[in-house]
């Protein structure tokens, strides 16, 4: 494939990425401009997940993004190093900068001298709404929605779910997570933190 994409008007401000080589990724894109972007890794991508989804700034609906997050459900067991592999295809020549078992970072041409940076997270069949949560973000709101699990009795630990001392109650699924700390499901546009509080908080359970 063609790994480089058409830049628009829409680009922000360029930074420098800390590195041995010159590149310069962007540091917003405008949320169609990265949402386009992400649907487009999805088709190149697609073939080794079960389940891939779009979470971070643009599942949130936020103005503008840093850059593009993805969850994945690898479809075999193998998957997720072809998932890496069609990953460097994507890149033009440059290396991806981080990978391993559970994360696969990269860099991913928008013009000759230019990218945004893509991450994917891997996940289990077991884990996959809390990752799927974790990394909608915002992270603050992770950090209220922790603190309400300990207040609860309750842990959340992302990578395995909401806890009950060493028992997983909730991991599987995001709305069951809400539903175990007695709320509603909150839309990921309403993951924000308004003077200290969620903006979706009324201080009523289910």
């Amino acid at each position: 494939m063609d790994a480089k994409l058409t830049r628009g008007d829409e680009m922000m401000k360029q930074t420098k990425l800390d590195s041995t080589e010159d590149v310069t990724i962007v540091e917003q894109l405008d949320l169609k401009s990265a949402s386009n972007i992400a649907e487009m890794v999805i088709t190149q991508v697609d073939a080794w997940c079960e389940k891939i989804e779009v979470v971070g700034s643009i599942r949130r609906c936020r103005p503008f993004v840093h850059d593009i997050d993805f969850v994945v459900l690898p479809k075999k067991a193998d998957s997720w190093n072809m998932l890496r592999k069609t990953v460097l295809t994507m890149m033009d020549t440059k290396p991806i900068f981080k990978q391993g078992d559970q994360v696969i970072r990269a860099l991913l041409a928008l013009e000759s001298s230019e990218y945004v940076q893509i991450d994917f997270y891997r996940c289990t069949p077991e884990n996959y709404g809390s990752i799927k949560l974790m990394r909608t973000g915002s992270a603050e709101h992770n950090i209220w929605l922790a603190k309400l699990a300990i207040k609860s009795g309750l842990r959340w630990l992302h990578t395995k779910g909401l806890c009950k001392g060493d028992q997983v109650i909730a991991g599987s699924d995001e709305r069951l997570i809400f539903s175990s700390l007695a709320f509603y499901y909150v839309e990921p546009t309403e993951r924000e933190i308004v003077n200290g509080e969620p903006m979706w908080w009324k201080n009523e359970r289910v």
